[in-house]
């Protein structure tokens, strides 16, 4: 098998990375900016937006994107000239939880990536492409996410972390490895061919229970604090404008904090034994 992985410095790309290795897969790595090969795998340097990513591999039967979904589109003609028979791309549940945001941004992108969910099943049936995407729900791991890495931040930088209500809307974060695993465990699986999977994490919490798992992988006591909505998004608000690393932050976060966000993997339990871990995160010192 010849492998071309995209978003490969990223959350799912990094774990990916070790699991291609251990299964001794060859694999073509592609990313924006030069890396130090860690194991066997090629190194591309590659702007998906601008650059086809295929022009450096030579012949790839098999190609795993791990970024942003809409960027899979513009190449899948490339892709099956490279002689590409095999797709696994990621998506995300935000398809259902944000498609009424009222962040106008935050609707617009998700408009794209459900109408890019809907072309790549078309276009690859028409290439003779066999494709799963998958939806994960909040994905944590490997520290640069914008959900649970802003959640220790906050705790890191103020000492407390405030929840809207009484923090008890669900969530059900998954491990990146998890997802790797299952990238791994459907590329030879024909019953997940042509499929989309929901891939939730193995346990499901309140919000709360959460953020306090997280204070104590910090090994602080917790310290909650709970505050009006209104409050909460002017604060955000001033957040993401003064301090650069919260720019990604948005007032229509606080909405989602009082949404369950709970999203069943029976399917892909069922069709390739996912199995996830519960939540886990990191010992943080």
């Amino acid at each position: 098998m010849n492998l071309l992985l995209t978003g490969a410095t990223g959350q799912i790309g990094s774990f990916l990375l070790q699991r291609l290795h251990d299964v001794n897969i060859n694999t073509f790595a592609v990313s924006r900016q030069s890396q130090r090969a860690r194991f066997e795998e090629k190194w591309i340097i590659c702007d998906l937006l601008h650059d086809d990513p295929f022009v450096q591999s030579g012949h790839i039967d098999t190609w795993i994107h791990a970024g942003l979904l809409t960027l899979t589109l513009p190449w899948l003609e490339s892709a099956a000239h490279a002689g590409v028979k095999r797709l696994v791309s990621f998506s995300t549940t935000s398809v259902f939880t944000k498609i009424n945001s009222p962040n106008d941004a935050e609707r617009k992108l998700i408009g794209r990536i459900r109408k890019a969910e809907d072309a790549i099943a078309e276009h690859c049936q028409q290439l003779g492409i066999h494709w799963t995407i998958f939806r994960p729900t909040l994905i944590y791991g490997k520290g640069t996410d914008q959900n649970i890495s802003f959640i220790v931040s906050m705790i890191q930088r103020f000492g407390f972390f405030p929840v809207v209500g009484n923090g008890s809307a669900l969530r059900q974060p998954v491990h990146a490895d998890d997802l790797a695993c299952a990238a791994l465990d459907v590329l030879n699986r024909e019953n997940t061919f042509n499929h989309a999977y929901n891939l939730s994490g193995g346990e499901t919490l309140t919000y709360r229970d959460m953020v306090e798992r997280i204070f104590d992988a910090m090994h602080k006591s917790p310290r909650i604090i709970r505050i009006h909505p209104m409050i909460y998004k002017c604060a955000i608000t001033i957040i993401s404008k003064t301090l650069p690393r919260y720019a990604f932050v948005k007032p229509s976060m606080v909405d989602r904090m009082s949404m369950d966000m709970v999203f069943d993997h029976a399917d892909a339990s069922h069709d390739f034994a996912y199995h996830p871990k519960p939540f886990q995160p990191q010992p943080y010192v």
